[in-house]
């Protein structure tokens, strides 16, 4: 059977060769990105992963456009003022996630942008739970895709992985392969 660490090379070593911007993207997830990070982006990357969750990434990068335009190019304030999410439902037919995310952009804008960044920056990605459409899994990936903290997100591809290298849990798996490879957790993920 393949060590963990045989498995993660070879794996990094395929995403480096066919898809060379995924790691570069994710060694770019660092504290400084999420200090700088205005609010357009920031609901960027939240109605991404309220969205993904449970979504094939094909059909999501297929429809971020649209969802882009239906909530008025993740301007917070207008999102936040957005009286029916219909646009949204037009795109992806999920009353559930286009409420999440109006809700959030509302809940975000009545704290104020930075308050709210400088908040989370203290708490740290439990603090993202308070969002709706945000969990205990979500969290992480939100986390990381915003440079809040280099985590490994725990999706059902990390969590097969884990399970079948007898891990106990995906952040012991995560430190286990960035200590041996030198990778921060949120990269290791990636492959």
């Amino acid at each position: 059977m393949v060590s963990p660490a045989g498995f993660y090379a070879r794996a990094y070593h395929y995403v480096r060769r066919e898809k060379p911007d995924d790691i570069d993207w994710a060694r770019g997830l660092t504290a400084k990105k999420f200090l700088r990070m205005g609010s357009s982006n920031f609901m960027a990357e939240y109605v991404w992963v309220v969205y993904a969750a449970g979504f094939r990434v094909a059909t999501l990068e297929a429809k971020f456009p649209a969802l882009r335009r239906a909530f008025t190019h993740f301007n917070l304030h207008r999102m936040a003022g957005m009286r029916t999410a219909a646009g949204a439902l037009r795109v992806i037919a999920n009353a559930r996630k286009a409420c999440c995310v109006l809700r959030g952009a509302q809940l975000i804008a009545a704290e104020g942008f930075a308050r709210f960044k400088q908040r989370v920056r203290r708490e740290g990605p439990d603090a993202l739970m308070a969002l709706p459409g945000i969990g205990p899994i979500t969290k992480d990936h939100l986390a990381r895709n915003v440079g809040l903290a280099s985590v490994a997100k725990g999706d059902v591809h990390i969590e097969r992985v884990r399970r079948l290298f007898h891990c106990s849990s995906k952040d012991e798996f995560a430190r286990y392969l960035s200590n041996r490879f030198r990778h921060p957790e949120g990269v290791v993920e990636q492959p």
